[in-house]
């Protein structure tokens, strides 16, 4: 862009246009993030389906956790 304002074949971008282009960079942005976060979720998921990861532990599995009680004893 800026070579192209430097030999003269475009012209430079108003204040609006500036914040337009910001917002617009932001936003590609924002949704990359986003959507790299629900694949890894989805990952996650599909290992747990598969058996490749263990589930997490339920709230009943947590306060019934054999190795704890003989720990506490």
């Amino acid at each position: 862009m800026k070579k192209k304002m430097h030999n003269g074949k475009t012209q430079n971008q108003s204040k609006q246009e500036q914040e337009e282009t910001a917002a617009e960079k932001v936003q590609c942005r924002i949704r990359g993030i986003t959507a790299r976060q629900a694949i890894e979720k989805m990952r996650h998921d599909e290992m747990i389906f598969l058996g490749m990861q263990r589930k997490p532990k339920t709230t009943e599995e947590l306060k019934n956790d054999p190795i704890e009680k003989a720990a506490a004893t």
